[in-house]
């Protein structure tokens, strides 16, 4: 078994050395994004967010994007970069988030000392409750942030609270958004304030002006709407403009009342 390891890390040392290193290129980096999957900054708050996990606790997280796997299975490209790597070596517990952009392929993979709190079964229910989904939303900073939080809690580790940290969640991204509407309420209440205020709360009333028509063709409509007015004077003979044809809302409904092996999974976006 461990020929048949040693055998596929060599083999597929080779698709890797094209797009990322062979070996790490600093202990002290927690995020490494090849296909440009994120913004600077986003990389920059998850960097900030796992160098505190990495500096307080006896745990090793790391997130690897890449642009595609080769020729290789998201399991066994996670396994060589976690070998080649030697993620796990300085701290026992290992915890790897790899991503391929061009396969919309996702693995977690974890350390042996990780394989019993983070089983398979918890590994693929975090994929499937909060990487897969962020990631079809292309919410990718979201996705692996939340995801890394629920490892390291279901792992046994503290997971701080990014928000205390001064980075972007997605409460406060929801949050800041309600203020923004409600800024650009209160500028438009305040423009309105003005107009009114500027052209009088008056301004777009309809002036006390005589409306008589008093044309040859404004005296034959008064002369009509006089003559229709004793036609009609018993309301309640409307033969020609019935409440059904005009008021009928019996039909309507006025009632309303988601070496490195201890496992992990795989999934997709």
């Amino acid at each position: 078994m461990k020929n048949f390891l040693l055998f596929c890390t060599l083999f597929f040392a080779l698709h890797l050395g094209a797009q990322v290193p062979n070996q790490r290129p600093d202990a002290q980096q927690y995020v490494y994004d090849y296909a440009d999957l994120l913004a600077q900054k986003e990389r920059n708050a998850l960097q900030h967010y796992l160098e505190r996990v990495a500096a307080a606790q006896e745990v090793d997280p790391l997130i690897v994007v890449v642009k595609h796997l080769g020729s290789s299975t998201v399991e066994a490209y996670a396994y060589t970069l976690a070998s080649n790597w030697g993620l796990g070596k300085e701290k026992a517990n290992a915890l790897l988030i790899l991503v391929s952009r061009a396969e919309h392929q996702l693995r977690i993979e974890v350390g042996a000392n990780l394989a019993e709190p983070l089983s398979y079964e918890v590994c693929k229910k975090v994929i499937a409750d909060k990487l897969s989904p962020a990631f079809k939303k292309e919410e990718y900073y979201f996705g692996l942030l939340e995801s890394m939080q629920e490892l390291l809690k279901k792992g046994g580790f503290q997971a701080p609270d990014p928000e205390k940290m001064g980075l972007s969640t997605r409460k406060s991204r929801e949050a800041n958004l309600i203020w923004r509407i409600l800024f650009y309420l209160l500028l438009i209440v305040a423009a309105l304030f003005a107009f009114f205020t500027l052209y009088g709360w008056g301004a777009g009333k309809a002036s006390a002006v005589n409306h008589h028509d008093y044309s040859r063709k404004g005296k034959q409509d008064n002369y009509r709407y006089r003559r229709r007015r004793r036609w009609y004077k018993d309301h309640s003979d409307y033969s020609d403009y019935s409440d059904s044809d005009r008021f009928d809302y019996s039909d309507s409904d006025s009632s309303s009342d988601n070496s490195f092996s201890g496992g992990g999974a795989s999934g997709s976006w």
